[in-house]
């Protein structure tokens, strides 16, 4: 079967800053998504199909304790890490960068099933709080987003915002950390009816993998 594209730009807030994305419903264009634990071809991706294996992710039943390599629902995961950071995020295939503005600063973009994964980085003053820089970015954004929640404890952070355009809600949950002039936006998207299923079983244990350091 064939996945719409929502063709206009979707704007949110990811660490602070705004971007553009186009997203996908379903999954992404053009590219391998994860169907039944096995990788199946939709459009005509560059790329060949991902030597990995992979997993849907959807919770599972009487789940275990997760073996290496694993989220607890079975979901594959790579390891993003710098100097002074580190996270876990599922294993899926790459978003194409041109859907994303401001490239340059993404570090991961990945997507499947419908739900978009992106780990942005920005530099900021060592002195910048990250509580002051989100209450800017949102301000900035305007009547754009609708905040339906913003904790902010030290550094960090967790943001879930829904943005509506075209007749289409998307809902925006984004872990924020702040480490010296770094700020690390971790930011699931997904068509607002689609997030629970898509996105949500993962967000907890992305957040509880973060390892950050001074």
């Amino acid at each position: 079967y064939k996945y719409p594209i929502l063709i206009a730009a979707i704007l949110f807030i990811l660490a602070g800053t705004a971007l553009v994305v186009r997203f996908i419903f379903g999954g992404p264009e053009d590219s391998w998504i994860c169907v039944n634990d096995q990788w199946v071809k939709h459009g005509n991706p560059r790329n060949p199909a991902p030597q990995s294996g992979c997993r849907a992710n959807t919770p599972k039943t009487n789940a275990q304790n997760p073996r290496p390599g694993e989220f607890s629902n079975g979901q594959l995961y790579s390891t993003f890490k710098t100097e002074n950071f580190e996270i876990k995020y599922p294993n899926w295939p790459n978003i194409d960068k041109s859907k994303v503005a401001g490239a340059d600063a993404i570090k991961v973009a990945v997507a499947n099933a419908g739900c978009n994964f992106i780990i942005k980085e920005t530099t900021v003053a060592p002195d910048t709080t990250l509580s002051a820089y989100v209450d800017q970015a949102i301000n900035g954004a305007g009547s754009s987003i609708k905040m339906n929640k913003k904790e902010i404890t030290g550094d960090r952070g967790y943001l879930d915002g829904d943005v509506t355009m075209s007749g289409v809600t998307m809902k925006n949950v984004s872990l924020e950390f702040k480490t010296g002039n770094n700020i690390y936006g971790i930011a699931f998207v997904a068509e607002k009816n689609n997030f629970s299923a898509a996105c949500e079983p993962l967000v907890n244990e992305v957040s509880e993998s973060a390892i950050v350091s001074k």
